[in-house]
């Protein structure tokens, strides 16, 4: 049975958008599928195919080795917030706490909003949640 009334969730939205293939790739290497999958809530920040492809030359292929699956997950969950961060809540300077613990920070001036720098091109409502597509990936700080 199809359900068309219900919203999908976060995963739903990624695998069901033609510009976040690499970041579908990554969740089902990083085996984070049925984590993003529950009931949330969660705000996701998902960045788009071009965004990956303006890390370095390698990067993308080299996180999806089975030896780098640790530092792939950590990069995964700095996309992720537990809870619903509406746009309409946004401030500017505000910072997330995010599921790897590094905190993000959200810029919001004359209506457009950034993460760290990387523009929020548009988001969608998912049934667990919010996306937020964005132009580039999200690296953690480095460990001190």
């Amino acid at each position: 049975m199809q359900d068309a009334t219900s919203a999908p969730d976060v995963v739903r939205i990624a695998v069901g958008s033609p510009d976040h293939t690499t970041l579908v790739t990554a969740l089902k290497t990083a085996e984070y599928v049925d984590a993003l999958s529950n009931s949330g809530p969660f705000t996701v920040f998902a960045p788009t195919n071009a965004a990956f492809a303006k890390l370095p030359a390698g990067t993308v292929e080299n996180l999806l080795k089975p030896e780098n699956k640790e530092a792939l997950r950590n990069i995964l969950e700095y996309h992720v917030y537990v809870g619903v961060i509406n746009e309409d809540y946004i401030q500017d300077g505000m910072t997330l706490n995010q599921v790897n613990l590094d905190n993000v920070t959200l810029s919001k001036k004359e209506g457009k909003i950034t993460v760290n720098g990387n523009n929020v091109l548009g988001s969608a409502k998912a049934s667990n949640g919010i996306v937020y597509i964005i132009d580039g990936v999200l690296l953690p700080p480095a460990k001190k």
